[in-house]
């Protein structure tokens, strides 16, 4: 069982862990994948400061677009706002996150 579902009260080490890739795109809600890719995403030369609320939306898009721009590599699924695996590959490291590519969960 992943930890996407979970409802958190505390912080959490958003450095670490599971990423279903298939929650990396637009529209997706209080998902700890989201809130991975947020802080992944932080991390970055020249980010802006997004909140990691596990929601992607307009903040989140415009900093993946940003992102996938300057890795030249806007398109990686069939979904411009989403992040794919291949991108996945590229924003985190294995370990401390453990890629879940065909999972839903």
């Amino acid at each position: 069982m992943g930890t996407d579902d979970v409802q958190h009260s505390v912080t959490e080490d958003w450095s670490r862990g599971d990423v279903y890739v298939a929650k990396l795109c637009f529209g997706t809600m209080a998902s700890d994948s989201v809130r991975r890719l947020q802080h992944v995403l932080n991390q970055r030369d020249g980010a802006t400061a997004l909140p990691t609320t596990g929601n992607y939306l307009e903040l989140t898009d415009a900093a993946v677009r940003s992102w996938q721009a300057s890795v030249h590599d806007p398109v990686d699924d069939e979904h411009a706002s989403s992040v794919g695996p291949q991108q996945a590959n590229l924003l985190f490291s294995q370990p401390p996150y453990r890629l879940l590519v065909h999972s839903h969960a």
